[in-house]
């Protein structure tokens, strides 16, 4: 065995490990958790929004907040709604747009650099967060990690975004089908950062709301701020499921001009 083969074994058996963990029924389970919570923390995210008002308008002697509160309830009903209506429109349109690809190599190839930038990401931010003291690095660094083990997931199962391995797929479908494996990836995911961000928007608000409660002068301006973090974090996750289906569509209709084109070669008479 020559000495470069044995480094492309130890990168098999990794790929293969990765695989073993990172299952469709791990995604398939996950995604259903995180969208059952779902239901129960985005009332908890209104009812938490509700309280940092009325704990704001307190502090500061202002009916504003409180007004703010009231209007978030509203807010988060109509997101809740929009994005809730989208996630089965999202699972819709990955299932009535197959795609081929020739091999598995991009596939492995796109994991195996998201592996490594999972740990470099956590190598590094566990680095930063020794040398200045500050756990904060940690806040941003483990969310980041475990959203591209989601995206390792579904490239190393393709079925997922209906995305089927045909040996006799053309250059051009391959290249259709890499243009568009990012953005199938990204609308598959609409369930996930769906419960997921709508959790994590839960405990910013939940601190703020504490810090808000707790605090004076400085130290509500702080939990303040926290808030419209959290709130940010709380929408934008209800929201992405109907955002990634507009901007899926779109894309789409790029990708169907070109298939179009490469079918005129099969009207051509041989």
């Amino acid at each position: 065995m020559r000495p470069m083969d044995y480094s492309n074994a130890v990168i098999e058996k990794l790929i293969a490990v990765f695989r073993g963990w990172l299952t469709q029924d791990f995604f398939s389970s996950s995604e259903d958790w995180l969208l059952r919570s779902s239901a129960y923390s985005t009332p908890v995210a209104a009812a938490i929004g509700l309280a940092i008002g009325i704990v704001g308008a307190i502090k500061t002697d202002s009916f504003v907040f409180f007004a703010a509160g009231l209007l978030w309830v509203v807010v988060i009903a109509i997101c809740y709604y929009l994005g809730s209506r989208f996630l089965g429109a999202c699972n819709d349109t990955i299932r009535n747009n197959p795609s081929t690809i020739s091999n598995r190599e991009f596939l492995n190839a796109a994991a195996l650099s998201m592996i490594f930038a999972v740990v470099a990401i956590l190598i590094g931010s566990i680095y930063v967060a020794i040398k200045f003291s500050s756990m904060d690095v940690l806040n941003w660094a483990i969310p980041l990690a475990i959203g591209l083990l989601y995206y390792i997931c579904l490239f190393m199962n393709p079925q997922l975004i209906s995305l089927n391995l045909i040996e006799g797929a053309s250059a051009g479908e391959d290249a259709l089908a890499i243009l568009i494996l990012f953005n199938k990836a990204a609308l598959k995911l609409a369930g996930v950062i769906f419960g997921s961000m709508t959790l994590i928007g839960v405990v910013l608000m939940t601190v703020s709301l504490i810090k808000l409660a707790s605090g004076e002068g400085g130290r509500v301006i702080l939990g303040g701020l926290q808030s419209i973090g959290g709130a940010f974090t709380v929408v934008a996750g209800l929201l992405y499921p109907f955002v990634i289906y507009l901007s899926f569509i779109f894309v789409y209709l790029v990708i169907d001009l070109c298939k179009a084109i490469l079918s005129l070669r099969n009207l051509q008479p041989k």
